[in-house]
């Protein structure tokens, strides 16, 4: 670059300007937004970057929650600490991370299924954990479907075992009173 792009070299930063004031360190070069033949017409920035992702961040961050739950149920790891020190990340980090372990199947199967042509930029992974802090899927699955748009219905049970253990067990308990 030169000094006629209107760009400012990195370097250390200068004493003071004029009036006594620090000047802002100059970006990085890779963080710079330097118009090119690709990008001519785009925004450029973090959020204009985040908006040309393939893939919403929400799913990276569920996809790790996953694999750390794994390495912990394989014994790979013993617990999110050691996780944390594996993958240089505080604790706090990890604790955020598996929240979202807590999220109601038919949300996380929403998720899965986002793509990045369905604007989801607004769903990011800070929102979706405090829908993961709620207790109860119910009461996720309506904040998720406010903050998406849509009704998430919840799922029907898959186990057909469910509906017959409990029918067994009225029958056995109509049969001991028919008998009493």
């Amino acid at each position: 670059m030169s000094p006629d792009d209107g760009a400012r070299s990195c370097g250390p930063l200068p004493e003071s300007d004029a009036a006594g004031h620090p000047e802002p360190r100059a970006k990085p070069e890779e963080l710079r937004c330097v118009p090119s033949s690709e990008t001519a017409g785009q925004a450029c920035g973090p959020r204009a970057r985040a908006a040309r992702r393939s893939r919403p961040r929400i799913i990276e961050a569920l996809n790790r929650a996953r694999d750390w739950q794994r390495m912990i149920d394989a014994g790979e790891v013993k617990n999110a600490a050691q996780i944390a020190r594996d993958h240089d990340v505080t604790r706090a980090r990890v604790s955020q991370v598996m929240t979202l372990l807590r999220l109601a199947p038919e949300i996380v199967e929403y998720i899965d299924d986002l793509d990045g042509s369905e604007g989801c930029l607004h769903l990011t992974e800070r929102k979706v954990r405090a829908i993961a802090l709620l207790e109860n899927h119910d009461a996720q699955r309506a904040a998720f479907g406010e903050l998406v748009g849509v009704t998430i219905p919840p799922r029907a049970p898959t186990s057909p075992r469910v509906a017959p253990r409990a029918t067994r067990s009225r029958q056995a308990g109509q049969a001991a009173e028919a008998g009493a």
